[in-house]
């Protein structure tokens, strides 16, 4: 008797362990899809502005730019080539 106890409680605590793994992992998931949304809506507004007529919406699109290379360095390349084109294609402008 004691035995087959030990049996379900030692499965049920596995089952309760691979449920609350799975959890964290939806949750982890959520909050990566979250955080890459919230990057491309950053990037298409920065870019976006950077087509304005005014220069102090194109100058607040360049600073959001900087914010988000500094944030994902993994996206810089991204970013720099729209500096790039936004300054005019001067590949070798501002040091990008």
């Amino acid at each position: 008797m004691k035995l087959s106890f030990g049996v379900v409680a030692g499965a049920g605590a596995l089952v309760a362990l691979v449920v609350a793994h799975r959890r964290q992992r939806v949750d982890e998931d959520g909050a990566l899809r979250d955080a890459t949304r919230l990057r491309t809506e950053r990037f298409t507004t920065a870019v976006s502005q950077l087509g304005q007529d005014s220069a102090a919406v194109r100058l607040g699109g360049v600073h959001a730019l900087a914010g988000l290379a500094d944030d994902a360095p993994t996206g810089e390349g991204c970013i720099k080539r729209s500096l790039r084109i936004s300054l005019g294609g001067a590949s070798g402008a501002f040091g990008l």
